[in-house]
């Protein structure tokens, strides 16, 4: 999973054009992520991503700062519980999610089991590990990658 990120990384950092704020979505394993808005407008080229087997991602450009923002996880690759940050007041928040504020209801933590998503951004560094509210089998990573997008 990790050189599927290193490998989609790469290929995203060779961006040339800025056109709108694209805000993030999921990678279509075995489509073509479009050169435009609807797509990543700061690719110079369409990228194709060929995801593991079970394993589900997003990636998020932030055209103001020219940052591509990778998040990959697999419901079952990681054991045990995290604390994730989750909005109780949400439809589709976790089960046990629960606010850490009277202050601020939309505000709250959830421990999840196999939670923790995969991130790198075209920024350089390494891939990491963050917890990740979603990373259960049909969820979704494009808040992780808008978050690596720094969005």
């Amino acid at each position: 999973m990790k050189k599927v990120i290193f490998a989609l990384v790469a290929g995203l950092t060779m961006s040339t054009q800025v056109f709108a704020a694209d805000a993030g979505s999921v990678i279509p394993s075995g489509t073509a992520i479009a050169t435009t808005t609807a797509g990543c407008s700061l690719l110079s080229e369409d990228v194709t991503i060929n995801l593991s087997n079970n394993v589900f991602g997003a990636y998020a450009c932030n055209v103001t700062d020219n940052i591509i923002g990778v998040a990959t996880c697999h419901p079952t690759g990681r054991k045990g519980n995290v604390t994730v940050a989750c909005d109780p007041t949400a439809a589709n928040a976790p089960t046990g999610c629960t606010a850490t504020s009277s202050t601020a209801p939309t505000v709250g933590t959830a421990s999840v089991q196999g939670g923790l998503a995969f991130t790198a951004s075209s920024q350089g560094g390494r891939v990491s590990g963050t917890a990740a509210a979603n990373c259960v089998a049909g969820g979704s990573t494009v808040p992780e990658a808008q978050a690596a997008a720094e969005l």
